[in-house]
């Protein structure tokens, strides 16, 4: 074989957040911004721009009359621990995550691309349940909410917003790349993106309260008003907006700041390729790329644009290899 030369690249894979940092930091994204650092452009592109993610809410707690919930002051005893080990049965060997579901807020109903992502948990309302919710979602006052209901048998469903119109930024803080950037998730800037979780968060209560499956168990929205929403009428539309607006956290789908996209798109970072436009050698192959997120989880999607990415790249090589 003769002597041959391979083109050099460079692949950033560092994430939605991370790459587009990085690209920002070396002259790549919106010329305005850069020289707001003191940072020389090489390509004036719409770097960090088109964030999106799946915003999360909650529907519940649902109070329902049997145990058919796992609560750790009830179930968690040397008696079920033994009954595990022993048979894989009792209150251990239910899942955290016995049903997912996929549903459509839009009327008419669009099947082939449903909007809600919804997640059941069977947790009853333990002694520690305010507290944890506290930490995990960065709450306030959850431990005076469930105040009364203590030892409740209840479900919580965490539901997600698969295809929001909203869109946010990633943008610089400093010149400094230990400086984290300035992430703007911009959460229901477009208005359609509320109505469709307000609609989810009722579907969701609804399935709870009108079906026989869990008419069964006398399923019902646990009666007391969400800290910071009181002066609502429990339940109405106006309520459920409070609820939604206090109780509104990041799923950490995040994606799409460095969209790849036709030559005559103003928002295109990368061509479909990956490659950077305007700059020779380099590449992205993250959940960046992407122009719009999935309606679900994207760790397949971004397992696949890995996969392509090193499929275009190998072809790219072998094509331009000299023997």
């Amino acid at each position: 074989m003769g002597a041959h030369s391979l083109p050099q690249e460079v692949i950033l894979s560092a994430g939605a957040i991370g790459s587009p940092h990085l690209l920002m930091l070396s002259g790549i994204g919106h010329s305005d911004h850069l020289a707001s650092f003191g940072i020389p452009t090489i390509s004036n592109l719409a770097v960090g721009d088109n964030l999106q993610d799946h915003v999360l809410s909650i529907a519940g707690p649902i109070l329902v009359n049997a145990s058919v919930s796992y609560i750790s002051d009830r179930d968690l005893t040397m008696g079920s621990i033994k009954q595990y080990l022993r048979n894989h049965t009792g209150p251990l060997s239910s899942s955290a995550v016995p049903a997912i579901g996929l549903f459509s807020t839009t009327q008419p109903p669009e099947p082939n691309w449903p909007n809600l992502y919804a997640i059941l948990h069977p947790i009853g309302i333990h002694t520690a349940f305010g507290k944890d919710f506290d930490f995990f979602f960065g709450l306030k006052d959850m431990r005076s909410w469930v105040d009364g209901f203590i030892g409740r048998d209840a479900h919580i469903v965490r539901f997600n917003l698969g295809l929001p119109k909203s869109t946010g930024t990633v943008r610089l803080r400093s010149v400094n790349p230990i400086d984290q950037p300035v992430v703007d998730l911009n959460f229901f800037s477009d208005s359609d993106d509320l109505k469709d979780m307000i609609s989810g968060l009722k579907m969701l209560i609804k399935l709870y309260e009108k079906t026989k499956a869990f008419g069964k168990y006398n399923a019902t929205l646990m009666p007391k008003h969400f800290p910071g929403c009181e002066r609502h009428k429990f339940r109405s539309d106006e309520y459920f907006e409070c609820f939604v607006r206090h109780w509104s956290v990041t799923t950490w789908h995040q994606c799409c700041t460095a969209k790849m996209g036709h030559a005559n798109d103003p928002k295109a970072v990368l061509d479909s390729r990956l490659r950077v436009r305007g700059v020779k050698g380099l590449r992205v192959a993250d959940a960046s790329i992407m122009p719009k997120i999935t309606n679900a989880n994207p760790n397949a999607p971004v397992i696949m644009i890995g996969e392509k990415a090193a499929s275009m790249i190998l072809d790219d090589w072998e094509k331009s290899t000299e023997f």
